[in-house]
């Protein structure tokens, strides 16, 4: 049989196929006909009623990019003119130009998923059968070399063993992110390297990252190579300083890092690997080597990997922190104003003080509700962010006031918050009424 057909039928099956076992003797009226080439994906001696091709190392069904079988293809001086997939009397009769093919057979069935496209497959045919671009230094390993053991003998380890990165590791690695393989996200200390988003993939491979973290990486490095972070010099400190990333929103939720018990410690994925990944990008792309330019005295754990993500499960219980991005954005799009209160002590004037920021930022309309015990610190800090919002105060302490005094100062306070966010009369209407 010629597998070099110009002029004819290509057919792609495998046995373990329903379908294509229903269409055997079909194949084999076509082949009796015209030229015809069949590809079999399992089992050469399949079908019985051809003298077929093995393909069992996919590398033609690679070629020809099936993705069902049987799949049938037309070919014309050497070009693809159509194809058809699984079994219809009509698309094989149009397509091969013969009557009465399959009769007895029902007029269609579906066919089945090609073996070139299960799952992890396609991307071992694509490094090995497709033409790879990636720019990136190759290092080839005889075949008895240890792959792991060669990461070590290189220095691209951190002590530990890293994932030999593979062609087909790395192309997993590129689909976590729609970014360009070729682009430059910057210039690593402290030797300040040019890195690739092609180059990341190789490291978060080493690491033992997952495809969908490249998104978290990415954002880690572009954060770690910004000059107000001082990556270098972070480096260069003979003390055991190490990035901190820590990760917010749905994505960390997404690829399931770990907020909670243990947060810091050992046992979960996204947090060694995407950690260790910018750890590695240092060492391997900046030559951030112990011993080198990176001088810790003692170093610390913090050196392999330090990532967590936010624990955002409970939103905001009091003002003893600042509330979470979604939450400000949340009440942005939601409210018309703002009223924040309950600031009687330092760290609650502090962060509903950053809270009234992020929302006047944001346009909404908003005052702020203390004591006179924290009016200076309220005053001190909204100078130095810049923020332009009134507050109104009230007596302290707090603490030791009944409830029945508490709305009565609430209820004397109504009328000086309607005033504090007078310019926005529409608000000022909207909370007369309630």
């Amino acid at each position: 049989m010629n597998d070099k057909l110009q002029d004819g039928i290509l057919i792609f099956a495998k046995r373990e196929c329903e379908t294509c076992q229903m269409v055997e003797h079909v194949i084999g009226q076509i082949a009796d006909k015209m030229p015809t080439v069949v590809y079999t994906q399992d089992d050469p001696s399949f079908p019985s009623t051809v003298s077929a091709l093995d393909d069992s190392s996919l590398e033609s069904s690679f070629a020809f990019n099936v993705e069902a079988v049987p799949t049938v293809v037309r070919m014309r001086e050497g070009k693809e003119v159509a194809r058809t997939f699984g079994w219809s009397r009509a698309d094989w009769e149009k397509l091969t130009g013969l009557d009465r093919l399959g009769e007895g057979l029902p007029e269609m069935r579906p066919g089945c998923g090609s073996k070139s496209r299960e799952p992890d497959v396609y991307d071992v045919l694509r490094a090995k059968y497709g033409k790879l671009d990636f720019k990136s230094r190759q290092i080839r390993l005889g075949e008895w070399d240890d792959e792991i053991e060669a990461c070590f003998d290189r220095g691209w380890s951190d002590g530990l063993p890293v994932v030999p990165p593979t062609d087909v590791r790395i192309l997993r690695m590129l689909e976590g992110t729609p970014r360009k393989p070729d682009e430059i996200i910057g210039a690593v200390p402290p030797n300040l390297s040019p890195i690739t988003v092609e180059k990341v993939a190789v490291n978060a491979v080493m690491a033992g990252c997952r495809p969908e973290y490249m998104p978290v990486v990415l954002t880690a490095l572009e954060a770690a190579l910004d000059p107000l972070f001082t990556m270098h010099g972070l480096l260069c400190t003979t003390c055991f300083s190490s990035p901190i990333i820590v990760v917010n929103g749905p994505v960390a939720r997404e690829i399931g890092m770990n907020s909670g018990i243990n947060c810091l410690g050992q046992g979960n994925r996204a947090n060694a690997t995407i950690g260790r990944a910018l750890q590695l990008i240092i060492r391997n792309v900046g030559g951030g080597r112990p011993g080198e330019l990176d001088r810790a005295v003692l170093g610390g754990p913090g050196k392999y990997t330090f990532c967590f993500a936010e624990d955002e499960s409970d939103k905001k219980p009091t003002n003893t922190r600042v509330a979470p991005r979604e939450m400000i954005k949340d009440i942005a799009d939601n409210c018309d104003a703002v009223i924040i209160a309950l600031s009687d002590c330092g760290s609650c004037t502090s962060c509903s003080t950053h809270d009234l920021n992020d929302l006047d930022k944001k346009g909404l309309a908003g005052v702020s509700v203390l004591t006179t015990e924290f009016q200076q610190a309220f005053e001190s800090q909204k100078g130095a962010i810049g923020l332009d919002a009134a507050a109104v105060y009230v007596p302290h302490p707090l603490q030791n006031k009944t409830t029945a005094e508490l709305h009565q100062w609430a209820n004397a306070a109504v009328d000086k918050i309607l005033q504090a966010i007078a310019h926005d009369t529409s608000c000022v209407t909207a909370l007369e009424t309630v």
